[in-house]
């Protein structure tokens, strides 16, 4: 591994060893509680989502809701939060791709699909700021880059590039390009995805697992890139394993193949076995299934719907699951329940919401680990639900206590990942919501 991920593992505790399966392992050098951060790295390169792009800065990554952002004169492409992240944008690798730019999106990326484009926007931005050190120092962030494994589709060529250094040499394009499908990273804020980045250290150290103990946050600031820090869910032991997932642990059915076709390996961990040694022909098929009576069980499972539990623990894929509730390991039958409660849970049936939230709930508890944050965010929005019933419908003390309680195990969950991404989010909300819920 490049000197540069060596020197910059010690402080933060953590070790990197030989894995029986993998390339490498990193591991906890020392004791870990849960929401500590055992890693951090600011980005290498970023490139907004098309949906993104004039609603966040270019630079900066976030998200603009006070103030227009300034349009870029010269390509009109890029948008900035002030004059001060333009001008840092600008030398770090803008005032090169400006000038080719327009062309460039037009006629090189027009015709292209969404991931291809990103892709070749990320290396455009990437390229455009390389130094010839990059090339030669075995501690720099592009020789880590390079030093990852390939993807599992590394004949697929590089998308064409907006501007490439005349240093570069020939070949390093498609060397960088097919390390680009397996190892960037979707930046999220508040668990929806504005960007694609590129951390090569962490891509070199944290293996995937369906149960991770750990997960990816991304903090913003102002004239700096993204910079993402990887969390303790858990608590985690010295020489302990350190994983973080590659892909929603949710898609029960697909994420064996995401893994082999964009990542290309099979993944074993305690999740992927127990499904395994669910056959397909154990899982009820979605005509035969009565989902009303799953839905009950999954409700009584989930042991919050009488407010009884305030801080949540999951029991992930134990051999105690109940055969009764294996028809819920379906991704048709979770989309389908999802959507009942994402349909009732603004404006009713509010009785829809929560019977459905409920079950939804527990089905997390299911398949994600401890203190997973789309377990707070569901458990804020069944908060919400309930507040929102109770504001309707009139004053309930079961409702209120219900209410209460949801809200104190999102607290317990979200306050672990802590904040990341744009100001207010789900932290935010339930403060507020806190505020009415406690002086009602």
């Amino acid at each position: 591994m490049a000197e540069y991920s060596q020197q910059n593992l010690k402080q933060f505790n953590i070790q990197l060893k030989p894995h029986p399966r993998a390339r490498d392992q990193v591991v906890a050098a020392t004791d870990f509680v849960e929401g500590s951060i055992v890693f951090a790295q600011h980005a290498l390169a970023v490139a907004l989502l098309p949906s993104e792009k004039g609603r966040r800065c270019d630079a900066c990554s976030r998200l603009s809701v006070s103030q227009s952002l300034r349009r870029c004169s010269g390509c009109a492409e890029y948008f900035y939060c002030d004059e001060h992240c333009q001008r840092y944008h600008w030398q770090k690798n803008h005032k090169r791709l400006c000038k080719p730019y327009a062309s460039y999106s037009t006629t090189a990326l027009g015709n292209l699909p969404e991931h291809a484009r990103m892709d070749g926007i990320l290396l455009s931005h990437l390229l455009a700021q390389i130094t010839p050190d990059d090339l030669i120092e075995d501690s720099s962030p592009v020789q880590t880059l390079l030093s990852l494994l390939p993807g599992p589709q590394e004949e697929n060529p590089a998308p064409h590039i907006c501007y490439t250094p005349p240093f570069v040499p020939t070949g390093l394009v498609q060397s960088l390009f097919i390390r680009f499908q397996n190892n960037n990273f979707a930046m999220h804020s508040h668990l929806s995805t504005f960007g694609h980045g590129v951390f090569p250290l962490a891509s070199r150290l944290f293996n995937h697992s369906c149960v991770p103990n750990a997960a990816a946050r991304y903090i913003l600031k102002a004239r700096e890139p993204v910079k993402m820090e990887v969390v303790a869910l858990r608590p985690i032991s010295g020489g302990e394993e350190i994983c973080i997932t590659y892909l929603d642990p949710a898609l029960l059915q697909t994420r064996q193949q995401i893994c082999k076709l964009s990542y290309g390996f099979e993944c074993r961990c305690s999740s992927c076995h127990f499904l395994n040694r669910i056959s397909k022909s154990r899982l009820p098929d979605d005509a035969d299934a009565d989902f009303a009576e799953l839905d009950a069980a999954l409700r009584d499972l989930s042991g919050v719907e009488d407010g009884s539990i305030t801080r949540l623990r999951t029991s992930i894929f134990q051999d105690s699951i109940p055969l009764h509730l294996y028809g819920a390991f379906k991704e048709s039958y979770i989309s389908a329940l999802s959507k009942r409660f994402t349909d009732a849970a603004h404006d009713g049936p509010y009785d829809v919401a929560r019977q459905a939230g409920a079950a939804l709930l527990a089905f997390y508890l299911m398949v994600y680990p401890d203190n997973y944050p789309q377990i707070g965010m569901h458990l804020l929005e069944l908060a919400k639900v309930v507040w929102n019933d109770i504001v309707r419908n009139g004053d309930d003390r079961d409702k209120l206590r219900m209410a209460r309680n949801y809200a104190t195990a999102s607290r317990g969950v979200l306050s672990i990942f802590g904040a990341e991404g744009d100001e207010g989010g789900p932290l935010g909300e339930l403060t507020l919501l806190e505020d009415l819920l406690w002086n009602s």
